[in-house]
């Protein structure tokens, strides 16, 4: 044997002889050595690590120098999962040696996995040819194996399809490979359920996909539309898309005053005791029709289904959900009614049929009326779904599949106590779908690490409130953190009337929208405390930003957003052609119910908004709408504080505006402070008023206006005052400052009257002559008549701290916005007197000041 010096020594010497001397030692032996690897089992632990440790033999000792090269390889244990740690490298086996070992670090953890494995691969052999190249090792899981359900194929098998019950309490059901089913996948009727998905794919919802035959009407020309009878509506032709549907054509009922009547050719109905539904949209914004939709059995004429569109003029679609008992063919019967006496024209696309209400996993309590596809579940499921509670699904993908069936969420666990997802990626593609559907659900719902893709081409209804993951009236905590929202057609996240004992948090997410319709928030709440936004992304293709309302009627508040990035970009759509706004972050509660909103602080945050040729035509960084109608937002405390509110109009036409900040509607009490942000835009930096109604009262501290030199040159304005008949009044703002070649620079809009006042912060202690404070001096500022415009007395430390004192004051006292007066308050004079003294000096104000009087 050799070590140290005399084995490097031996190894240089026998390589040079190697050539030589090899053919006669392997002839001698009868041929070359013969490697292997053996298999190993090693236990898991639960925590830090132990080794597997492989021999590698030759089947006689080397006569010659042997190497070979060695590396893992994953099995069903992965290193993205850190099951165990990678090695490879070179064993050398010198003349006398027959066997080496290998080390492969395991980890350890407590996740209930199953057994798992992995394997060393033994490559490129020298002076030795390969007999077992390869050696698997089995980790041992010792994670509650008495709780594991392994779904390999022939427990799958033993449950005669899908939808596959996960029946058994505190069990953890770990898939063995990936799965299709053409409806929906798994359905949890037991509680402390756990689905590991095992890095595998589950693809539900995969049904052979239904068509309606020509529903797009792309094909044909003028009046002949095949696939359809148009017998009973002589107004409509097909036309080019115009109104913002699909793809590039319509039919068109153009200029109709009695009922227009269009029936579809027979529709195939694969199978009876299935969910379906049918669909129809249309546009037109000055549309004042009725739209709808009924589903008529070919063979006995019977109406299976009728829906009506909401509102034609917004796009909402006709829906009609039915499940036949027969495999009859169906048709689409469309009918459009004018208003009695009007003539009417109206755009239909997009006529569709699809299977409905299938499921990647399906937990929920809800009673059976309110779970869409309900009819689709087993009776053995309607039995026992009721019992599920505290669920985990994790680590895999729930994919939709080719059905597209319509409202078929890959995760459904409405009114569900306890909810678990990590590390699961969703993929939805149907109409109406939402990837997690939690509405109602109790004690807590944690989402993290997962990611939520959807491509999903239409929303019937926007008003619906269609949201990637829906969260809404959650008596629980609320983690989201760490996960990526992608494509949303509507909403990212919609969170709604919450328990305000529970927290909410919203983390470190990644949203990227591509909406089809408006309202298209990435963050949407109201009436929700307790709650926390920091650390998101939101970078949407088309959609909003973060939209903190007032629509439920309960408290939203003892909220915090910061250190978020918005940037928005929207295109126009079938509802808003026109007349929409990019907005990045939105804080209203003048619609609807009205919740108040109180203690709210939102600080450190990027908030930008762009718009361009193309696109929607106004863009806001943020818009501020709030009513104090009962008084419940008075002394509201919300502050906005160091965030930079960006908007930027990369187009030379004017119609296009961008507004940094908008406040549009204020009313009086409300004590919003908005201190120390930037205001950036290559257009307007702050707007008051705008379509919600007037500003009453608001103050702006300390923030800078900034004229930027993105997105290209355009006339720059300040302050933006008003709008239609809007009135404002008692706006003031105070120390404000300009960058990047901005200026003090104020234009009138519209004809209500309205006044802003500009000013300073003035700080003032009094001391005497021994420099100590005055307690009850009289401090006044009196402007150049010499009338008092404050007046005030010093605390027990002999300060009056940040005293407003408005210096110019604007206003428009008529109809006419270029009827601009000023109203000048400087020069200053500061009085100030106690007991027996006084002092009257000039005040020279240029922006906050801070000033001593000493009385002798």
């Amino acid at each position: 044997m050799f070590s140290g010096l005399s084995r490097l020594l031996a190894l240089v010497i026998f390589s040079l002889l190697v050539p030589f001397f090899v053919p006669l030692a392997l002839a001698a032996e009868g041929g070359a050595p013969k490697l292997s690897i053996n298999a190993v089992r090693v236990k898991e632990g639960d925590s830090g690590t132990t080794e597997a440790k492989f021999t590698v033999s030759l089947s006689a000792p080397a006569q010659a120098i042997v190497t070979v090269d060695y590396a893992t390889a994953d099995g069903a244990a992965t290193l993205r999962d850190h099951d165990y740690v990678a090695s490879n490298g070179t064993l050398t086996f010198m003349p006398g040696e027959s066997s080496h070992t290998i080390s492969v670090v395991v980890n350890g953890d407590l996740h209930p996995e199953g057994d798992e494995d992995f394997s060393v691969q033994l490559t490129n052999p020298r002076n030795a040819t390969l007999a077992q190249s390869q050696g698997r090792a089995t980790i041992l899981d010792d994670d509650g194996r008495a709780n594991l359900i392994i779904l390999d194929d022939t427990w799958l098998s033993r449950k005669n399809g899908s939808p596959y019950l996960l029946d058994q309490p505190g069990k953890t059901y770990v898939l063995h490979n990936n799965l299709r089913t053409p409806g929906t996948a798994f359905v949890v009727g037991a509680a402390h359920v756990t689905l590991d998905l095992n890095g595998h794919t589950v693809i539900y919802g995969d049904d052979n996909p239904m068509t309606v035959i020509n529903g797009g009407f792309e094909e044909g020309e003028g009046s002949k539309v095949p696939g359809w009878d148009l017998s009973g509506a002589p107004s409509a032709s097909l036309a080019r898309n115009t109104t913002l549907l699909f793809g590039k054509q319509v039919l068109r009922l153009n200029k109709f005053n009695t009922s227009q009547k269009i029936v579809s050719a027979p529709q195939t109905i694969p199978r009876a005791g299935q969910s379906y539904t049918a669909t129809i949209t249309p546009a037109g914004v000055k549309a004042r029709s009725k739209v709808h939709l009924s589903v008529i059995d070919d063979v006995t004429g019977e109406v299976l289904a009728k829906g009506t569109s909401a509102q034609t003029a917004r796009g909402f679609s006709a829906l009609a959900s039915f499940t036949p008992r027969t495999t009859h063919a169906v048709r689409l019967q469309v009918e459009v009614d004018p208003p009695t006496g009007a003539t009417d024209t109206v755009d239909l696309d997009e006529a569709t049929l699809t299977r409905a209400g299938d499921y990647g996993v399906f937990a929920s309590r809800s009673w059976g009326g309110d779970i869409p596809g309900f009819a689709n579940l087993p009776p053995a499921a309607t039995k026992i779904y009721r019992k599920a509670a505290h669920l985990t699904v994790k680590n895999g993908v729930l994919e939709q599949g080719k059905a597209r069936s319509y409202a078929s969420s890959p995760l459904f666990c409405r009114r569900l106590p306890g909810l678990t997802v990590e590390n699961v990626e969703t993929h939805a593609t149907g109409m109406d779908t939402l990837s997690l559907e939690a509405t109602f659900a109790s004690e807590a719902v944690t989402v993290r690490k997962s990611v939520f893709r959807e491509d999903v081409s239409n929303i019937s209804n926007r008003m619906r409130n269609f949201a990637t993951l829906k969260l809404n009236d959650v008596k629980g905590t609320i983690i989201v953190e760490d996960n990526k929202l992608l494509g949303s057609p509507q909403m990212g996240m919609m969170l709604a009337a919450n328990d305000p004992k529970y927290r909410v948090l919203i983390r470190n997410n990644e949203f990227r929208a591509n909406a089809v319709v408006t309202n298209s928030y990435a963050i949407v709440m109201s009436g929700i405390q307790n709650f926390e936004i920091s650390g998101n992304t939101i970078q949407p293709q088309c959609g909003k930003g973060i939209d903190l309302d007032g629509y439920a009627r309960g408290t939203l508040g003892n909220g915090e957003v910061h250190h978020n990035t918005v940037e928005t970009q929207e295109r126009a759509n079938r509802e808003y052609p026109s007349s929409l706004e990019s907005v990045a972050l939105r804080l209203r509660n003048t619609v609807d119910a009205m919740g108040p909103h109180r203690n709210l602080k939102i600080h450190h945050n990027t908030f930008a908004a762009h718009t361009s040729g193309g696109m929607v035509g106004q863009a806001y960084g943020v818009r501020i709408s709030y009513t104090n109608k009962k008084s419940d937002m008075k002394e509201a405390n919300i502050v906005l504080s160091e965030n930079t509110f960006k908007a930027i109009v990369t187009t030379k036409d004017l119609s296009y505006r961008a507004k940094a900040m908008v406040i549009d509607h204020m009313e009086p009490d409300v004590d919003l402070r908005i201190i120390n942000n930037v205001l950036e835009s290559n257009d307007i930096g702050l707007a008051l008023t705008d379509t919600s109604g007037n500003v009453e009262a608001a103050e702006l501290i300390s923030n800078t206006f900034k004229k930027t030199t993105e997105g290209g040159d355009r006339p720059y304005t300040a302050i933006l005052g008003g709008y239609y008949i809007r009135q404002i009044n008692n706006v003031r703002i105070l120390d404000p400052r300009f960058a990047g070649g901005a200026t003090m620079k104020l234009v009138w809009s519209g004809t209500g009257t309205k006044t802003v006042s500009l000013g300073s912060l003035l700080s003032v202690k009094v001391v005497d002559g021994s420099e100590q404070p005055v307690k009850g001096a009289m401090v006044q500022v009196l402007d150049r008549q010499g009338q008092v415009i404050y007046k005030g007395t010093t605390g027990e430390t002999g300060m009056l701290a940040n005293v407003a004192i408005l210096t110019k004051v604007y206003r428009q006292t008529t109809t006419d916005p270029k009827k601009m007066t000023t109203e000048e308050h400087t020069p200053l004079v500061l009085s100030v007197s106690a007991n027996g003294m006084s002092s009257r000096q000039p005040l020279a104000v240029t922006g906050n000041a801070e000033v001593t009087v000493r009385l002798r």
